[in-house]
């Protein structure tokens, strides 16, 4: 293709073409374009199905551009993306520039778009191939020469930045040569409409079913992140093959359909303990209840609440008819405590009034479990026992105590396994000549040893690439001093456990107060579990030596090339010295800062003011008063400059569900 000039392509005059073909998304069409047209590159940030491949695969269309894709991921290595030489062609003929065969880079910089999904998936290595390219519009290749960048030629990587498995930081110089666009999900009328072309469909009450069904699992409280638009338009298409092969009962059409086509789209929080298909039947449950989401397969007018027999009647979550409690039921809420507001430990209604219950009135709850044990031991088995136990730990009798605590543990080690394989393990890339545990050969190295060897064999001569795995080493400090009572120390416990099965044995964890002392040393072997009992076991005391936990705790990992850290605590050291100049010996120091719920009442003569700044939140009151008074402890926030200063996150975290993303940016860093 001959060279242009910059201007020469006018993307801008497509645009009208381009928008006839994507539904909505005006105003992020307008933004691509003009970036394009100003000879940027841009990085696309959206969940899945939020149309990002659609859009570029649009504008390449319309536009005539050519169009180059690539999967990010940990296999991506630079040749991979530059290219390589022919081996049986140079064996045969020598170097030549015919022989080359380009990778995705080099014809992209011939004039098209290189596009890289998962861009957050790729090594930082292959990265800096692209950080060449964009920044001097050229590379070079050994034995090949200088490929210089044609006039059309555009970068654009996409990636989802909820996703944190098998995930990496992207540099912040990669960042700073490209412009960032983000899309967001679209309105329901814009979903509909989505589905309506994908699908074909004309059943107008089906497409508004599963469209509704969809951005439901994105509120919900046990979802992390619901399901794509995708979710609704295969819905639809396999509720109506069903309906093809005869079936008529509504309700099992539009369960299996959904469960179908959601239950592997919805990702779940953590600390869940209900499955995909329990949550998303009290989603369907929820949008069939509505009066305007009626669907008749037969377009006869029958309603979807009605089973074959014509039977009504509304169904609560889960599926159970919404009915008044039997006698068993009222027996067994006999002798819970005073304004328990009728706790039925069902799936959904009953951890929330547990949990506020054992919030405002833990003396009750703790007499309640201990003359009801059978019940206890039920509601100890939940998901919930990490927050029961927080708050009971010092008032259960032994035997409880050690029910909720064996519980607990096993609790944090199921949910620290889920989080635990966040972040991209990977290393620098190097060439050998042994072939164990290779990843690839590396083909120019080869080459070049053949031609320089013309008379060995070709076995002999063989270069291997592969990965020397980072050498680093993670250590976590953990307060435990007066203040860290209730919910703290079982978030505590779950962060440690979360890092033993990251790292598998390079972790050590230390404990402090007062003082510190290591609870697992770098080369000692101790379950996860064992982990999370000693530390559920510690008594709050004593005061807040910072300074000596990191010393302790680079101590801990002084042999390795990378040094973590990660400090919890729930506020300002107190006693010892300055930790700040530890901090700078950590490779990288993440602290996150534990801090339960505030309750604060509201004075009827001034408003409160809310001052918000790096995820950490100043509640104030105003000037009125003569003074501030500050009533959040992390105003200054020194323990947020030790972050700072250990180049690493500060995360501010009020409950366990918070904790698996506080622990995903200090694993993903």
């Amino acid at each position: 293709m001959a060279a242009k000039g910059p201007r020469e392509l006018s993307l801008l005059r497509y645009y009208g073409k381009i928008k006839s073909r994507i539904v909505a998304r005006t105003a992020e069409i307008k933004n691509i374009l003009a970036t394009l047209d100003a000879g940027r590159h841009l990085i696309l940030e959206g969940a899945p199905g939020t149309t990002k491949s659609t859009i570029l695969r649009t504008i390449t269309e319309v536009c005539q551009i050519p169009f180059h894709v690539v999967e990010g991921n940990v296999d991506l290595t630079p040749s991979k993306l530059v290219g390589h030489f022919n081996p049986a062609k140079v064996m045969a003929d020598d170097y030549k520039e015919e022989y080359f065969e380009k990778g995705p880079l080099t014809l992209a910089m011939e004039g098209g778009i290189l596009y890289i999904d998962e861009f957050n998936r790729m090594p930082p290595d292959t990265g800096n191939v692209l950080i060449t390219a964009v920044e001097e519009a050229e590379i070079h290749i050994p034995r090949y020469g200088v490929v210089k960048a044609h006039p059309l030629f555009r970068v654009i990587c996409a990636q989802n930045p909820f996703d944190d498995v098998g995930t990496m930081r992207i540099s912040r110089a990669m960042y700073d040569r490209l412009c960032r666009i983000r899309l967001d999900y679209q309105s329901e009328e814009e979903e509909q409409e989505i589905v309506r072309r994908k699908t074909g469909c004309t059943d107008e009450n089906l497409i508004k079913i599963a469209v509704r069904v969809t951005q439901e699992t994105r509120f919900h409280k046990e979802i992390k992140q619901g399901a794509s638009v995708r979710g609704a338009m295969d819905m639809v298409a396999v509720a109506l093959r069903l309906r093809e092969m005869g079936e008529r009962n509504v309700r099992e059409i539009l369960t299996s359909a959904m469960l179908s086509a959601m239950s592997g789209k919805a990702w779940l929080l953590e600390t869940t303990d209900r499955t995909a298909e329990a949550i998303l039947q009290e989603i369907l449950n929820k949008v069939l209840s509505r009066p305007d989401m009626k669907w008749d397969p037969d377009g006869e007018g029958s309603s979807p609440d009605q089973d074959e027999e014509g039977n009504g009647g509304a169904q609560g979550p889960g599926g159970r008819r919404a009915e008044h409690p039997g006698p068993e039921e009222e027996q067994e809420r006999e002798g819970m405590p005073e304004d328990w507001e009728e706790l039925y430990y069902g799936p959904s209604d009953g951890p929330a009034n547990l949990k506020r219950m054992v919030r405002a009135s833990p003396e009750k709850v703790a007499e309640y479990l201990h003359s009801h044990r059978a019940t206890a031991e039920q509601i100890l088995q939940s998901t919930d026992v990490l927050e029961l136990y927080g708050h009971l730990r010092d008032i259960l009798d032994p035997e409880l105590n050690e029910i909720a605590k064996r519980y607990a543990s096993r609790l944090i080690v199921k949910l620290a396994s889920q989080i635990a394989n966040v972040g991209m393990k990977t290393g620098n890339l190097y060439r050998r000549k042994s072939e164990e545990a290779w990843d690839e050969i590396e083909i120019d190295a080869t080459l070049e040893r053949i031609i320089d060897s013309p008379g060995s064999r070709i076995e002999e001569n063989l270069m291997f690439l592969a990965r020397r795995p980072e050498q680093k080493a993670c250590v976590v400090m953990l307060d435990h001093s007066y203040s860290m009572r209730g919910l703290k120390i079982s978030m505590a416990a779950l962060t440690a456990a979360t890092i033993a099965l990251h790292f598998k044995q390079d972790y050590g964890v230390v404990v402090f107060s007062t003082n510190a002392r290591v609870l697992k040393g770098i080369h000692r072997q101790k379950p996860p579990t064992l982990i999370a009992e000693e530390i559920l076991s510690l008594e709050p005391t004593g005061y807040t030596n910072i300074h000596e936990a990191l010393q302790m705790g680079i101590g801990q990992i002084k042999g390795y090339e990378k040094k973590i850290g990660i400090l919890l605590t729930d506020g300002d050291w107190n006693c010892g010295e300055n930790p700040i100049p530890v901090a700078r010996m950590f490779d990288r120091l993440h602290v996150i800062g534990l801090e339960e719920p505030l309750k604060v009442e509201q004075d009827p003569h001034f408003e409160l003011t809310f001052r918000y700044f790096d995820s950490r939140a100043d509640v104030i009151r105003p000037v009125g008063w003569g003074v501030e008074e500050t009533l959040r402890r992390y105003q200054g926030s020194r323990i947020e400059m030790l972050a700072r200063e250990g180049r690493g996150h500060f995360s501010y975290v009020q409950s366990i569900n918070e904790v698996p993303l506080a622990i995903t940016r200090c694993l993903t860093a």
